[in-house]
């Protein structure tokens, strides 16, 4: 049986651009506003915001991979 995921349940946008599993099982989703991290109950969702560090620069997630050391993961976006 298949779960489907979507805006209701925390995705940030129902257009999903990319996706990629960390080495602890975390889900990230990228999409066209904003990325999702899926903990395997809840989504959390991060925007991009110029007030924060580490904050997307822009809304519109390409694509996610992990570090060569596995400790970060990087996305890349329109910027």
């Amino acid at each position: 049986m298949a779960t489907v995921y979507s805006v209701d349940q925390g995705l940030p946008q129902s257009t999903v651009t990319s996706l990629h599993r960390d080495n602890e099982g975390y889900l990230w989703v990228g999409t066209g506003d904003g990325l999702g991290l899926f903990d395997g109950w809840d989504f959390h969702q991060v925007r991009a915001s110029t007030d924060k560090k580490n904050s997307l620069t822009n809304a519109s997630v390409r694509g996610i991979t992990a570090s060569a050391d596995q400790k970060s993961v990087w996305v890349g976006s329109d910027d």
